[in-house]
């Protein structure tokens, strides 16, 4: 038979309670029994209770997680910026394959793991420069504002590490400021040698500091096996362009050997002085020795000039050819050989006839054609001549004679002549001006091309004709 529950009247004369206190219970449940045994609904009531506490509490864990999670996975998400790449460590080691580091690349989002599993460095790869200002200058307190130059320079000594200074190969002071240019480029290098601390003002500060220490290295080596005089190439110059392109070549290899050297990871795109100077003691000196190679580069571009203009007035825009040609006959002449003199001559007579020489070349040359090409008419008319006066001369000798001496009488009287009068008793010692008169000598001329036009023209004397 069921156990009935137990009713207010078994608790006594106080509503329920043995020991006679009193209770109000005014939400009408009874208290149950602390001494009586754990009945079994009110087990399975603790059990939901306590399995709703458990799903609620699991359901409130799984949504932490999920946003632990969610909070995990963003934090490891970054992404890399232009002019920059990044780098991987993970649990302190660089992540690499073989030996290049693993690089990303910029303008891309990234998934890592957050630290201290993974840190990733982010690495600037903007060009950067560093000017060597003060290691190899004077330091002064006045310093003249136009031109940089200290208003009292230290006659007596440089004391190192207050007045920068170089030493040439020569025993000379001499001062410089360079500008470098560099970037960084192995990224693995950099990080193992110069900087890992992620931040980019450190990282670029300790770049700086290792391309400083290898521009000294450098140019302590470049200037101490050159002269003054090849260090000084201009005086005071305030522009980079002043270093020609070999010396800076040298520099920058000298700069990128050093920090190879060392492992850096950086590059040298370009180093050259920005300024040099003698020292000023010596300046006055170097002032005259500048101003007379200017006058003798001066003196020089001039001659050069003058030489080209003669040139190309003597044998034209191919003067050069012909010099050329020149030499090399003259080269065949002192060997001997006569295949390479008659070679070289007939190459030489072929540029000067040629049409690529001009200038009093080209005109003498038609000149010397234009007189052959008289002579050779002349001669052929002198020939002609006297083949017509050899038949008459085979016939009557003493009549042809005659004839030419008529023939050349007259060639005598057809000539002008002036006629001086001496008054008598005169100095034999006399001097006399006997220069021609102008106009008889043109009449005369005249009269001598007419004469040279009609021999041309195959006329002959009338005094000959038979």
């Amino acid at each position: 038979m069921a156990e009935q529950p137990p009713t207010p009247e078994d608790h006594g004369p106080h509503g329920g309670d043995p020991h006679g206190r009193h209770h109000d219970h005014s939400h009408g449940h009874p208290l149950p029994d602390p001494d009586a045994p754990l009945q079994l609904e009110d087990m399975d009531a603790a059990n939901r209770s306590l399995a709703d506490a458990l799903r609620v509490s699991f359901g409130v864990l799984k949504v932490f997680m999920v946003v632990v999670g969610v909070l995990f996975v963003i934090n490891g998400l970054f992404k890399v910026e232009e002019n920059e790449i990044a780098v991987k460590l993970r649990f302190g080691r660089l992540v690499s394959v073989g030996n290049e580091a693993v690089t990303y690349a910029p303008g891309q989002v990234h998934v890592a793991w957050p630290e201290p599993i993974d840190r990733i460095i982010k690495i600037p790869t903007l060009s950067q420069s560093v000017e060597l200002r003060e290691e190899f200058w004077w330091n002064s307190d006045e310093v003249d504002q136009e031109d940089d130059l200290p208003l009292e320079y230290p006659r007596d000594r440089l004391e190192p590490g207050i007045h920068g200074y170089l030493l040439t190969g020569d025993t000379n002071i001499v001062h410089g400021r360079l500008n470098i240019s560099y970037r960084i480029e192995g990224a693995r290098d950099f990080i193992q040698n110069v900087s890992a601390s992620g931040d980019t003002n450190e990282m670029l500060a300790r770049a700086d500091q290792f391309v400083r220490l290898a521009a000294q290295q450098a140019a302590v080596k470049i200037v101490g096996g050159q002269s003054v005089d090849s260090f000084q190439r201009s005086l005071d110059q305030k522009s980079a362009s002043s270093s020609p392109s070999g010396e800076a070549q040298e520099l920058k290899f000298k700069i990128q050997a050093e920090l190879d050297r060392l492992g850096a990871g950086i590059k040298v795109e370009s180093a050259a002085w920005s300024r040099r100077i003698v020292a000023l003691t010596a300046r006055p000196a170097f002032d005259a020795k500048t101003k007379a190679e200017s006058e003798k580069r001066q003196l020089v571009e001039q001659a050069d000039t003058q030489s080209t203009t003669v040139l190309k007035a003597a044998a034209g825009s191919q003067y050069d050819r012909v010099i050329a040609a020149i030499d090399a006959y003259e080269a065949a002449r002192r060997s001997g050989n006569e295949d390479d003199i008659a070679a070289a001559d007939d190459k030489l007579a072929a540029i000067i006839t040629g049409d690529l020489v001009g200038g009093q070349v080209a005109r003498m040359i038609s000149e010397a054609r234009s007189n052959s090409t008289d002579i050779e008419e002349r001669l052929r008319a002198e020939t002609e001549r006297f083949t017509s006066l050899l038949s008459t001369y085979q016939e009557t000798p003493e009549l042809l004679k005659d004839l030419l001496w008529q023939d050349a009488y007259a060639r005598i009287l057809s000539r002008t002549v002036e006629t001086f009068h001496i008054p008598p008793g005169m100095s034999p010692n006399a001097y006399f001006d006997i220069s021609a008169d102008l106009e008889l000598r043109r009449q005369d001329e005249i009269e001598k091309y007419k004469k040279r036009r009609t021999e041309k023209e195959g006329s002959k004397s009338p005094y000959l004709t038979r």
